[in-house]
């Protein structure tokens, strides 16, 4: 099941979507949005979103280990979360969904947990 998550990362969709996203600038929950609504840039938020939400389910169900999440994608995932992190609770308020994002956020505290357990792992 991890090679199947893992081989998404591979793939001309993803790679292109982490790029652009790596290349986004907001300071706001409204800059933010404004980039969603834009048909490529909103795409490439999906397809990331898309990605670190169900994994972030899969580790909270125990069905992928997060030593497999550590050793092989640390840094992508504390860089995508640590770019979504200041415009989260402002975003679950507007919009009314106290869980927006709420796996991936999930996801990312128990990492951050694991690689503190397991300094030889920090990136």
């Amino acid at each position: 099941m991890f090679m199947g998550i893992y081989g998404q990362l591979n793939q001309p969709e993803f790679i292109d979507a982490w790029r652009t996203f790596m290349n986004m600038e907001w300071n706001t929950y409204e800059e933010y949005m404004q980039i969603q609504n834009d048909p490529e840039l909103g795409r490439s938020l999906w397809v990331l979103g898309m990605f670190y939400e169900p994994l972030g389910v899969l580790v909270k169900e125990e069905l992928v280990p997060m030593r497999l999440v550590a050793q092989t994608i640390t840094g992508m995932t504390r860089m995508y979360w640590e770019k979504l992190v200041p415009i989260i609770e402002e975003g679950r308020r507007a919009m009314s969904l106290p869980r927006w994002y709420s796996e991936t956020e999930y996801l990312y505290n128990e990492l951050m947990k694991y690689i503190d357990e397991h300094p030889e792992l920090k990136t």
